[in-house]
């Protein structure tokens, strides 16, 4: 995998290409491309020098670079069904993902993907997409590290997969989709529009590790953030903030769409001026994994919404216990993670996820 700093070097080949991609038709479609699926118009068309403009051009580089086949396999219909069934946080042995593998790509093909991926997250974001490809990575070596029984999951940093819902473009709905192994990203570009949900990121090993010599800690800020929030509130409010239900794991993950409980916890706008701040640092954790200029404007809007919104916890205040949980749930905003119980053999790690219960997908205008 190339690391971030890499990525200037391979810059001017790759916008280059760019344009010729801006100058020639779209790629032919792929599977289920092609309309009644196909999204409508949107109504604030993209400016030459915005994010999805950016986006449109680095997808249809990448598209560009793929043979036929790949092709059909990475396109599908904006409204496709299999959005929402191809992703989840399992091993893709036990869940096949929707588009093209990494592991399928070729040097160039690969480079070109993750110029994708830089443009379309922040830093924060990029980074936090290659420590949980990493940490895949990880699993990996150290299933060849042990002695016995054939391996029943599949590991392996090649175990992710990129798929486009909907032709990029700037003035029509599309979405990138990629994801694996305790990652899944839904970018959804609408003209002016992003969004970034679901976004799912969990990780296992939950503590640092050494790949190659590099030492990796994902979600140790979003750990850290929300946590945080919680260890801010006195004993009364954090009485209050406690929910009766135990988690092992996150409640809305995958194909559980839709499924948001009521709001239970202490209101985010009762509490103080430093509390609310650590309540937007957490947000702005998982929001911020879009560049800046898009996760301000969702985090403006759900400040707005504090007073309808409730920060909650259960099973314990120390991340590394077993069955520690933290939620925020806001008229839009959904944020939860769970220090999920090992089963069997495997260590308990973090789960988590981030939805906008009116933007999911890119819902709404």
């Amino acid at each position: 995998m190339l690391k971030r700093f890499a990525l200037p070097t391979l810059l001017a080949g790759i916008i280059a290409a760019g344009l010729v991609a801006e100058l020639l038709p779209a790629s032919p479609a792929g599977a289920g491309d092609a309309s009644p699926g196909e999204s409508a118009a949107v109504a604030d068309v993209a400016a030459r020098k915005s994010l999805t403009a950016k986006a449109v051009r680095a997808a249809r580089v990448f598209k560009a670079s793929l043979g036929s086949s790949q092709r059909a396999a990475l396109q599908y219909s904006f409204n496709s069904s299999e959005k929402k069934s191809g992703w989840s946080n399992l091993p893709t042995n036990f869940v096949p993902r929707n588009g093209v593998a990494i592991k399928d790509l070729g040097s160039g093909q690969r480079a070109r993907l993750r110029m994708l991926l830089d443009t379309i997250l922040s830093s924060q974001g990029y980074a936090d997409e290659v420590a949980v490809v990493k940490a895949n990575a990880y699993l990996k070596q150290e299933q060849q590290n042990q002695d016995g029984a054939a391996p029943i999951v599949d590991y392996g940093a090649g175990l992710y997969y990129v798929a486009f819902f909907g032709t990029p473009s700037p003035s029509r709905k599309w979405t990138v989709q990629f994801g694996g192994h305790h990652y899944a990203l839904h970018m959804t570009f609408s003209g002016a529009t992003v969004s970034n949900t679901p976004y799912f990121i969990g990780v296992d090993p939950p503590t640092a590790f050494e790949v190659r010599g590099k030492t990796y800690e994902p979600m140790a800020n979003e750990v850290a953030a929300l946590f945080g929030a919680v260890r801010s509130l006195n004993a009364s409010q954090r009485a209050r903030a406690r929910l009766s239900q135990s988690f092992d794991d996150v409640l809305v993950g995958a194909q559980k769409d839709g499924q948001f409980p009521a709001k239970l916890g202490i209101t985010v706008s009762t509490l103080s001026t430093p509390q609310q701040k650590l309540v937007t640092r957490a947000i702005r954790s998982y929001v911020g994994d879009m560049p800046r200029k898009q996760a301000n404007r969702h985090i403006a809007t759900y400040k707005k919404q504090y007073a309808k919104t409730k920060l909650a916890w259960s099973g314990s205040t120390d991340a590394t216990r077993p069955g520690a949980y933290v939620r925020i749930h806001g008229p839009r905003v959904w944020l939860e993670l769970a220090m999920q119980k090992g089963i069997g053999p495997f260590r308990s790690h973090y789960h988590s996820i981030e939805r906008d219960i009116e933007r999911d997908y890119g819902a709404g205008p």
